[in-house]
């Protein structure tokens, strides 16, 4: 997907003077104005077909990224589709969605210009295969916090697939269940949560798998997971490369009390997350998939909070502020999240965040509106996607 300079200056504008969502009014009672918004389905694997008389779906959102309307249509054999009598407005995004051999696909979410009347969205989509061989692990970053339980850990993945087909069922679970990916946790880990769709991932007996399909693309995917270990005098975490691995960042508050053993990391320094959460991190570089990660902490760990300090109440529901702070906070640093280390094609002006970030947060109210997530959990994610959406726009126009 390639995106328009001017359209990510009007979502950035849109996005800066954006009302509270209960302010909000149905953009059908502010204008009678309407517009025909068409598409086109494409095929990107090398060789496939496009394929055709498939449903497709128009997304309609608000510069809050609130859903105004969700449109059903039908592609013709050409893969050709298009919706009419479309409420307009300056504010509104538009994207197209298909769900194709699993998974699914979104077009970029753009605006109209004032003045047209039609808009064009291209929704790509491509083969699948269960060859995880083109997959790997671009960050991966450890955080730690206290909790009342002992050490909170989390773990971030940023993952790329390098190939042309989305993977998906390259792994199963044990009842056959076909899944994309498998990841490795500790034995004694409690309390294992999730970020994002709570029904894409499932424990297995060694850590947990991911069904959700990995799309081609740099750093298409990403995975977030924290739990609690028991903590006295000192443990030794030991993580697998499951992938070729980029760049493992460990990320360490100083003011919990504990040392690393650094032998064999990269001491990068000290760094800010903001709002005075500042962590010590230290990294590693280019392993191969199956190298050994020893996380060896020692010292006597601080139970005073050291800060966003994620409480039982707020793993329950998966992913409380203290999540979106850490993220938001790697990508104020430039030390992980996924849109910070897209290489940019030439023709590209900005990097595709906006895109990647738009496409979860529909998800994530698909899985609301199912009741997947509760109230709370949704409310929060929800927050910190809209955050990282505005930092993506501000990062984009440095």
């Amino acid at each position: 997907m390639k995106t328009m300079k001017a359209a990510f200056i009007i979502i950035a504008i849109a996005l800066a003077a954006a009302l509270p969502a209960a302010a909000q009014e149905d953009p059908a009672s502010e204008s009678a104005a309407v517009i025909s918004v068409a598409g086109q389905i494409i095929n990107d694997t090398e060789g496939a077909e496009t394929p055709g008389n498939m449903e497709v779906m128009l997304h309609v959102w608000d510069a809050d990224f609130n859903e105004k309307e969700m449109l059903h249509g039908q592609a013709d054999a050409d893969g050709r589709f298009q919706f009419d009598n479309v409420p307009s407005q300056p504010d509104l995004l538009y994207a197209g969605m298909a769900v194709y051999q699993g998974a699914t696909y979104f077009s970029a979410p753009i605006p109209i210009a004032e003045g047209e009347t039609t808009l064009e969205l291209e929704v790509s989509v491509y083969e699948v295969t269960d060859d995880a061989s083109a997959v790997q692990i671009d960050s991966m970053h450890l955080f730690f916090d206290t909790d009342q339980g002992g050490l909170m850990v989390g773990e971030i993945y940023s993952l790329s697939n390098l190939g042309d087909r989305t993977v998906i069922g390259a792994t199963a679970l044990d009842d056959g269940t076909p899944a994309t990916m498998r990841f490795t946790l500790p034995s004694d880990a409690t309390s294992v949560n999730f970020r994002g769709n709570q029904s894409r991932f499932f424990l297995t007996e060694d850590g947990f798998a991911d069904t959700s399909p990995l799309l081609p693309g740099t750093n298409s995917g990403q995975v977030v997971v924290t739990y609690i270990l028991p903590y006295t005098d000192g443990l030794t975490l030991a993580k697998t490369a499951v992938f070729p691995t980029k760049e493992v960042n460990i990320l360490l508050p100083p003011a919990m009390g504990l040392s690393l053993d650094e032998a064999g990391f990269i001491a990068r320094g000290q760094r800010d997350m903001g709002q005075g959460f500042v962590v010590d991190v230290y990294s590693l570089e280019d392993l191969e998939a199956g190298a050994e990660i020893n996380v060896a902490l020692s010292g006597k760990l601080a139970m005073t909070g050291t800060g966003p300090m994620v409480t039982e109440s707020q793993a329950r529901t998966t992913d409380g502020l203290a999540i979106g702070g850490i993220l938001l906070g790697l990508a104020v640093i430039g030390v992980g999240l996924w849109w910070y280390r897209r290489p940019l094609a030439e023709e590209e002006e900005f990097p595709e965040a906006f895109d990647d970030i738009v496409q979860e947060i529909a998800l994530l109210d698909a899985a609301h509106d199912e009741q997947e997530i509760d109230d709370e959990a949704y409310r929060l994610q929800r927050a910190a996607l809209r955050e990282q959406a505005q930092a993506a726009l501000a990062q984009s126009g440095d």
